[in-house]
């Protein structure tokens, strides 16, 4: 028995690491993995292993790409997008309105390829599409609702709609998990179905016994499978509690339960909705420290997936996944029977939503890993070893430690600038302009997940909008000590000091930036905002010889700058820009592309390569993009 339960582990670790690695490698990976089980369990079994690998990679495979849709049905929604379904294939559809549910609709647009990541911490559209075995988008879709379908989620949907909005809000993301901002994740992802699974138990227990139970609760699960179109965490529930029936311990219940889920839907295996509930059941099949492995993990799981902790959530999960599913139960009582009911409904909203205030933010993803990851290693044997990866991991967290370097990263915003400068260890945080407003939420993103919760120095190099169009909610969420918006001769930070090359001041906005040069690490970094050829010239005729090792171009490119004596001037080791979509605003000029490979400097480009971070280690810098490509200077 206890080989039969190592064996099912060992198989889902093996097919775990093959869906994370199967797509870098395929065969390489696949091999190794057999080889490796067929010395751990030597016997012949490797070919039903074998098997398995390749019933993923068939049900992986990218459908081809469509040419036209004529109709589809709206099979998921929310205030931002709505995935359609023609055929057996999805599409992903970004709109501003909230589409009626299991509808079926016309649609008009150009049909792409989902977009990989463009940032180190920010939202990835590919591989959150891929959790829903989608593939392709319709870029700028134009969606005409032919005819409603009658469903159970079309009729709530209606109702819901006649709410006011606060009402309205928490109905549809209790009832139909569509949010309309930002809510806790155990809403957005599927969580608070199963709540409703363990409420009934709950309220079963002292009347039925357990075996009659369990067989409700199966078929309440399968209805609510049929409800709500067997949303993945209902399914990954029914699988464990069908697994009940068959006669085998606990242990062999997880693994054998944890491996049909990979096979069904293995292209979940990597988001916090399969990893929760595995690291729950896995934690309490241990003898020791299980609610401690269970609080770790968890927050483990949240550093990486949300770049902060929330020490409640982790630490009462089990608690919050009922009262998620009481709140389901409250709102559908609020839905059909909404006499006198309304204030103990948003009393009990706020009541589950007010531990949202207590976050540390932060992600562990960073170069300080490997020194948390060796204090593990170095007190696995001692009798604390849990007390102290916890208080190990918070400390970690809230003093920054996970991102110990200094480093200057040029985030990836689209059409204009967003520069973060830190100190080592967030000793002094410099960020110059600020983006577009809609960029915000990638720039909160990169500083959360850097545990930055004070910007020491702004800098808004000038008042075009995506240079400064989030300079007030910066200011106000990051408690901006410094802010700096005019010219300066000198500005000086903790333990950064800069220089405003520009001295012109008139009613041009890009030829009145302010041209920041400073010397970091015995590197020296310009960063030209959108100061054009006459601020060039101007700066070359003052200050003469203006070498520097990094060169920030200006205006995303653009053929204003960057001229031919300017490069010859300053000659740079690497050039920056940060551009938008070159089809809409045509950044980086090729003539400035030109002059750049006519005098062999390497350039990146935020657009191709999202994030760039230049990392400041003893004798030599690091540059990092978060496309993979990796430079020493």
């Amino acid at each position: 028995m206890k080989t039969m339960y190592r064996h099912v582990l060992l198989l889902f670790f093996i097919l775990y690491i093959f869906l994370v690695f199967h797509e870098v490698l395929p065969f390489t990976v696949m091999f190794l993995l057999l080889l490796y089980w067929k010395l751990r369990t030597r016997n012949h079994s490797w070919f039903f292993v074998l098997l398995l690998m390749v019933c993923v990679l068939l049900s992986n495979r990218i459908p081809e790409k469509p040419s036209a849709i004529a109709e589809a049905r709206i099979v998921k929604v929310s205030d931002t997008y709505a995935v359609l379904k023609s055929g057996n294939r999805l599409f992903l559809c970004y709109t501003d309105e909230v589409l009626p549910l299991d509808a079926v609709c016309r649609v008009e647009g150009e049909i792409v390829e989902t977009e990989g990541r463009k940032g180190f911490f920010r939202f990835n559209e590919k591989e959150w599409c891929k959790t829903m075995k989608v593939f392709y988008k319709i870029d700028h879709p134009a969606i005409y609702v032919i005819r409603e379908n009658f469903t159970i989620r079309s009729l709530m949907q209606k109702r819901i709609d006649r709410y006011p909005d606060e009402i309205r809000n928490i109905l549809y993301k209790t009832l139909l998990n569509i949010s309309l901002d930002e809510e806790s994740f155990l809403f957005t992802n599927g969580f608070s179905f199963t709540g409703i699974l363990s409420v009934i138990d709950f309220l079963l227990k002292k009347k039925i016994d357990q075996k009659k139970r369990n067989k409700i609760i199966v078929w309440i699960n399968i209805l609510l499978c049929l409800i709500y179109h067997f949303p993945f965490m209902l399914v990954q529930s029914l699988i464990f509690r069908v697994l009940r029936f068959l006669p085998m311990d606990d242990k062999r219940r997880t693994g054998m339960g944890l491996v049909v889920v990979m096979l069904f839907y293995p292209q979940m295996i990597c988001t916090i909705s399969f990893l929760a509930p595995c690291l729950y059941r896995l934690s309490f099949l241990m003898h020791n420290h299980k609610k401690s492995t269970c609080f770790l993990g968890m927050s483990i799981l949240q550093s990486i997936f949300f770049h902060h902790v929330n020490p409640i959530q982790c630490l009462f999960y089990p608690f919050m996944r009922i009262l998620c599913g009481w709140l389901w139960i409250f709102s559908l009582f609020q839905l059909f029977i909404p006499v006198g009911f309304v204030h103990g409904f948003l009393l009990l909203n706020r009541l589950f939503f007010f531990h949202e205030k207590w976050m540390i933010q932060g992600s562990l993803i960073g170069a300080g890993l490997p020194a948390y990851l060796l204090l593990l290693y170095l007190y696995r044997k001692h009798r604390y070893f849990m007390e102290i990866s916890l208080t190990g991991f918070f400390v970690f967290l809230c003093l920054g430690l996970f991102h110990p370097l200094g480093e200057i990263t040029y985030i990836n915003v689209g059409q204009g600038d967003a520069i973060v400068i830190r100190y080592p260890l967030n000793l002094d945080n410099v960020m110059i302009d600020t983006g577009k407003p809609e960029q915000y939420r990638n720039i909160t993103s990169f500083l959360n997940a850097k545990s930055i919760h004070h910007i020491h120095t702004l800098v808004v190099t000038h008042d075009d909008l995506d240079h400064s169009g989030n300079q007030e909610n910066i200011y106000k969420d990051y408690h901006v000590k410094k802010f700096v918006n005019m010219h300066q001769e000198i500005i000086r930070s903790r333990f950064l000091t800069f220089m405003d090359l520009n001295e012109i001041e008139n009613e041009d906005k890009n030829e009145s930036s302010i041209v920041l040069y400073t010397q970091i690490n015995q590197k020296r970094f310009l960063f030209m905002a959108d100061a054009d050829q006459i601020t060039e010239e101007r700066m070359i005729s003052k200050y003469g010889n203006l070498e520097c090792n990094v060169l920030k171009l200006s205006h995303h490119g653009s053929k204003t700058g960057s001229c031919d004596r300017f490069l010859d001037t300053v000659k740079p080791d690497i050039g920056i820009i940060s551009s938008g979509p070159y089809a809409i605003y045509h950044h980086p000029s090729p003539e400035v592309i030109q002059r750049l490979l006519k005098r062999h400097i390497p350039y990146f480009d935020t657009k191709e390569e999202g994030d760039i971070s230049i990392f400041f280690l003893p004798g030599f810098c690091l540059l990092v993009t978060s496309s993979g490509r990796v430079c020493l200077f």
